[in-house]
């Protein structure tokens, strides 16, 4: 850019600022044909002019250019120079300083800001700007300059030790707004933690303090997106950043815990709770009983959760602090003598019989217990005892199952800890409380047994206290419990207790505890002189439950294969056997020891059944058997998983008398989804054996199997489990197979039949396509958008968009390390929602309409909220016109995504604009009587409509209430309950205090 040029737009700029002068500038400077001296040597007689207006504009061009160049464009040289004018600047005419922070907010971002300048900057800030009467983007701009220098020069503004603070807390001083707020506490933990604050320790507290507790509000369109939340957060770190602090912060804490202000309350605790650390035990020691009163206070008479919540938060930091300068619990200290006024206090309520309060003041406790093994000694050394005592001696029923459930708690408080002080004092209880628990469990009453087995399950967490032949005799009582009691509740506090026995006693449970319940399957229905016995099945599944260890689990197996191999006098059903091989390897997947414990001995027992029983499992135990092998699959290394591939496809290939994959039985064929979990379960890196020949058999039964509509769909997922990881080659290769195949079905040459298996087909390689983002996935896509409009098919089509776009458990899943790229169903609908809204306009006929609503419904449901509100408002007319269609399940999809609508803030004002369309479809579907889950939803969509804005709904308010009023008689008791739950909803729209 020539010199008459730019010069030509400084005088331009000089006349009427504009936008473009400074951009045009900082381009000439970053490629040099602009020096910046020479352009500041042009603008001397504007910046030295009388005129303030032309010297502000002058200094504003400079300030624009700055924030328009590059931070690596000017020179050290150029940098000081700009730094020692722009100080200069500020003792210029208050009304010159605006635009003079605005440049030196952007020249302290610069790289090479020479030494010096920062403190140079800061102290002419401190000294000529008086922060209070700028306005709020001028005082941002001084927050900026100082937060980019402490980010990157600390080091050099440390040197102003005292100056610097004092200077920082007089320019902080008074700031109200919240957007300069979240900054100055950024800095202000910034120089709290990096400078020492020596003799303005209280000044900087309270220019901090003043604003706590935070009281913001922010508006309803909330600009900024600040919230209060923002702030508190930013203020609490400021208040614990510093031990200095403490003298000053606890009393005001304190003071703040006697607002009425809930609010209050809340912050008041959780700034306790995580300055109690910082401040530590010398700052607390004078205010811990205060606090604790008013901590108990809060806890034992306060309703709401939230703030007892944070109350007992408080109190766990208090005893964490304390807790951590002793070494020597025998030994006095600030925690033994705290602990001990709690304790006294506490043994007053165990006299009571006042439920509420003992729950409430336990509760206190129970915080202290947890917190820390020092302080947990100390309260168990009395408590234990004392609620002991207190349980005999009581008399209400009530109160004996209150002090039981909170001994529980204590005794769950000391597994917890497990160190050897906290459990030697459960220890020395131990026979009172084996005692007490061994007749609570025998006792009739449901709640005091359930008890009693807690207790028990506590005990048996402890380590060491129990021998194992407590152990056992407690086992066997459990046992003896679990078979012939007839509550459910107490049956599963039992199978817990028994699960946490086979881990912390596993050989007592394998050498008397699993033989016991072992036996008592095997002679089940021999007992006859029991008034009830656990029914088999339910009796295994429990077995399978507790065995949690591999040793366990052994002995288990073995049963459960011989069930499986037995035709004659089995114990249960195939489906129970299978489901609780199940159970077991699935609830232990996550143990090395089991998973190879299942490849080294379940797995070949698996394939030996498959190939000798396969006549007598039924569908639903393959199932079974073939998630045994994903949940291998999933969690072994790829070198593991190709020796299992091996071994299942040398039984499905290579086994002359055993044929899965060929026009073998139905009961052969029906095996495949144990294939599938395998071979769709191989990393896509790794080369699938016989390739060509297990394609080639999948596919031929995938296409042509005419038997069981159960293969078929088994045959087609693992079809697309295997597309979707194969080289490109093979997947053309295949695709091209498909596509001879499904062809017809375009043609409507097919019979009913084939049409629903072509669709199948097509609908499953389609999905297995467009999770990696291979091209032809979009054009079968497109495929199946074209059937919509087929009168013969087109409902066939659109059910299947679910396939595509819903996860599955047993195929193409992440677990199954499935070639599934990131955003798929939101590529779906940008790249093919406007092809569905232009084949539902172009249709005339109502049910072909309907095809492309169902359609639209299934792609619209797995979208996260936000990409779905921002596609809204030229759909929503055609999810409305869908509650016309009987189809119930379009019904139910377009009924959730009008109550997703409600729940937020932006869908809520998309909908206001359609009500008069919404709410009559709304009310007839709220007597829908062909379903009861219609009714229901529509009636929490009606109710869901009354959070919008009081004016949209006033006109519809009395027809809906007359309305409704049928519906209070529904045959059907949950809809009663949500047609009342609505109509007092709208009842109750514009009254006062609504």
């Amino acid at each position: 850019m020539s010199a008459a040029m730019w010069k030509k737009l400084v005088e331009d700029y000089l006349q009427e600022p504009s936008d473009i002068t400074p951009s045009k500038i900082a381009e000439g400077l970053q490629n040099g044909s602009i020096q910046l001296l020479e352009c500041m040597e042009h603008l001397g007689p504007s910046l030295t002019n009388t005129d303030t207006s032309i010297r502000g504009c002058a200094t504003k061009l400079i300030a624009d250019i700055l924030h328009n160049i590059s931070s690596s464009c000017l020179s050290n040289q150029e940098v000081g120079v700009l730094t020692r004018f722009l100080c200069e600047k500020l003792c210029d005419h208050h009304s010159i300083q605006p635009p003079t922070l605005h440049a030196l907010a952007a020249l302290v971002t610069f790289d090479n800001l020479p030494d010096g300048c920062s403190e140079q900057i800061c102290r002419q800030i401190f000294r000529e700007v008086q922060n209070q009467s700028l306005s709020q983007v001028d005082r941002r701009s001084v927050y900026n300059i100082i937060n980019s220098l402490l980010s990157t020069k600390l080091a050099e503004l440390q040197t102003m030790k005292s100056d610097f603070v004092h200077g920082y807390i007089q320019t902080m001083d008074a700031e109200k707004d919240p957007r300069n707020l979240i900054l100055a506490f950024q800095i202000s933990k910034t120089v709290i933690l990096n400078f020492s604050l020596v003799v303005f320790v209280e000044e900087m507290f309270e220019v901090i303090s003043c604003y706590f507790p935070v009281s913001f509000t922010p508006p309803p369109d909330n600009p900024h997106g600040i919230t209060k939340e923002d702030l508190v957060l930013s203020l609490r770190a400021c208040l614990a950043s510093t031990p200095l602090f403490g003298e000053y912060c606890l009393p005001l804490l304190l003071e703040k815990l006697t607002s009425d202000i809930q609010s209050a309350k809340i912050d008041s605790l959780q700034t306790l709770a995580e300055c109690a650390s910082v401040y530590g035990s010398s700052a607390l020691k004078e205010y811990i009983s205060s606090f604790y009163s008013c901590i108990r206070k809060e806890v034992v008479e306060e309703d709401s959760e939230q703030v007892k919540y944070a109350g007992l938060n408080a109190l766990s930091a208090i005893i964490s602090t304390l807790s951590s300068d002793i070494s020597d619990i025998e030994s006095p200290s600030v925690l033994k003598s705290y602990i001990e006024e709690i304790l006294a206090e506490y043994r007053v309520y165990l006299l009571k019989s006042d439920v509420k309060i003992l729950y409430s003041t336990s509760s206190l406790l129970h915080c202290i217990c947890r917190t820390s093994s020092i302080a947990c000694c100390m309260v168990l050394t009395t408590v234990i005892s004392a609620i002991l005592l207190q349980y005999y001696n009581q008399t209400q029923i009530l109160c004996r199952r209150c002090l039981i459930d909170i001994l529980n708690r204590y005794i769950t408080c000391a597994s917890s800890h497990n160190t050897d002080s906290v459990l030697s004092i459960v220890q020395s209880h131990k026979t009172d409380l084996l005692k007490t628990y061994t007749d609570l469990i025998t006792t009739r009453d449901k709640d005091m047994s359930c008890h009693g087995i807690q207790g028990v399950a506590a005990i048996f967490n402890c380590r060491n206290v129990l021998t194992e032949k407590e152990a056992d005799e407690l086992g066997h009582h459990l046992v003896k419990i679990l078979l012939n009691n007839k509550d459910k509740t107490i049956r599963c506090e039992t199978v817990s207790a028994l699960k946490i026995l086979s881990q912390k006693f596993t050989d007592v449970v394998k050498t008397s505890i699993l033989p016991n319940l072992i036996d008592s399957l095997k002679y089940e229905k021999m007992d006859i002189e029991a008034e009830y016995h656990l029914p088999a099945e339910e009796l295994l599944s429990i077995i399978a439950d507790i065995s949690n260890q591999v040793s366990l689990m052994k002995d288990v197996c073995d049963l459960i294969f011989l069930q499986l191999t037995n035709n004659n006098d089995k114990l249960c059903s195939n489906a129970v056997l299978t489901q609780s091989l199940y159970t077991m390897i699935n609830n232990n997947k996550l143990s090395s020891d089991v998973i190879q414990f299942t490849i080294d001995s379940i797995l070949p027992r698996i394939l030996q059944l498959i190939q000798h029983h396969y006549t007598t499992l039924t569908s639903t135990d393959i199932q079974y058997l073939a998630s045994i092998y994903r949940i291998t699959m999933a969690t072994i290394d790829n070198s593991a998983s190709i020796n299992i591939v091996k071994q299942i496809i040398e039984v499905f290939l290579h086994n002359s008398n055993f044929q899965p994959l060929k026009k073998s039985s139905v009961q052969e064929r029906r095996l495949q989804p144990i294939l599938s979990a395998v071979i769709c379960s191989l990393h896509k890196s790794e080369s699938l054996p016989d390739k060509e020949i297990i394609l080639a058999d999948i596919l031929a039964l995938a296409v042509n199997n005419d038997d069981d509509e159960a293969i078929d769909e088994n045959s087609i997922k693992c079809l697309a489990g295997l597309i979707n990881k194969l080289p490109e080659s093979d997947v053309n290769v295949i695709i091209s197979k498909v596509e001879e195949y499904i062809k017809p079905v375009f043609t409507q040459d097919t019979t009913c039949k084939q049409n629903e298996r072509c669709i199948l087909l097509l609908a499953w390689v389609t999905k297995s396509l467009v999770l990696r983002n291979h091209p032809t996935g979009k054009v079968y896509f497109e495929k199946l958008i074209s059937l919509l409009s087929n009168s013969t098919v087109g409902h066939i089509a659109a059910d299947s968009f679910i396939i595509i776009l819903s996860e599955y458990e047993d195929i193409l899943n992440r677990t199954m390390k499935a070639d599934i790229k990131m955003f798929y169903q939101q590529r779906l609908f940008v790249e093919h929602c406007g092809q569905i809204l232009n084949g539902y306009n172009q249709s005339d006929n109502s049910e072909l309409k309907k095809n492309f609503l169902i359609a639209l419904s299934h792609l619209i449901k797995p979208l996260p909220k936000h990409v779905f509100l921002s596609e809204l408002p030229p759909l929503l007319p055609l999810l409305i016109n869908s509650l016309v269609y009987e189809d119930e399940n379009l019904l139910q999809l377009t009924l959730a995504t009008i109550q997703t609508l409600c729940a937020d803030d932006s869908g809520s004002v998309i909908l206001c604009n359609q009500l008069q369309a919404i709410i009559p479809q709304l009310l007839k579907l709220s007597q829908y009587q062909k379903n009861m889950q219609i009714r229901m939803s529509a009636l929490k969509c009606l109710k869901s409509l009354t959070k919008l804005p009081v004016h949209f709904l006033l006109p519809y308010r009395n027809s809906v209430t007359r309305t409704l009023q049928p519906v209070l008689d529904d045959r059907k008791r949950l809809v009663r309950g949500e047609a009342v739950t609505a109509r007092t909803a709208w009842f109750l729209i514009a009254e006062p205090g609504s």
